[in-house]
């Protein structure tokens, strides 16, 4: 919930919009709408990432600890808020989809392949391998593994990456 109301103060931002009247008008459409729509998104997501996570040995908290890691990762690189929802995705999809059980121990690896699967499908430049494996992961993985585990991910998500998340709704409803 702390994650979305970020992004959602950053779209309606005054120097994000093109001028003062759209401003007044998209901070009226949140102030009316905006507890509604956070209430259902915490309404949906809940019920959905109980069971994205029941089958593996993984905790809720480190799960919501790997999501806020992965959008400070994405805002110190400048990324769009559209590459977060995306890695996000793919992360729940893998959980869901997968049939081995994933471990607290697991989630970093998992998270640095989602971020770079997610950058480079997302952003207009992508944020590099080397990156990934010396300043995100602080070289704990080698590209070797990230690489076989990105392979994995995607294979096991049968390449389904295209998905409209809440911020595509928000940006088509403001």
């Amino acid at each position: 919930d702390h994650t979305h109301q970020k992004i959602f103060k950053e779209i309606i931002n005054k120097d994000t919009l093109n001028d003062y009247h759209q401003y007044k008008e998209t901070k009226l459409l949140i102030t009316k709408y905006g507890n509604d729509f956070f209430t259902f998104l915490k309404r949906e997501d809940i019920p959905f990432m109980r069971e994205t996570i029941a089958k593996h040995s993984l905790c809720s908290e480190n799960r919501c600890k790997m999501i806020d890691w992965m959008y400070e990762i994405f805002t110190s690189y400048h990324s769009e808020p559209r590459t977060f929802f995306l890695c996000v995705y793919i992360m729940d999809s893998f959980l869901s989809r997968t049939f081995y059980s994933v471990s607290n121990d697991e989630i970093h690896l998992l998270g640095l392949c989602c971020i770079y699967i997610a950058s480079k499908m997302e952003d207009l430049i992508p944020i590099h391998l080397s990156h990934i494996v010396s300043k995100i992961g602080y070289n704990k993985f080698t590209k070797k593994q990230i690489q076989q585990k990105e392979k994995e991910i995607l294979a096991t998500i049968d390449f389904d990456i295209i998905n409209v998340s809440c911020f595509d709704f928000i940006n088509a409803f403001l």
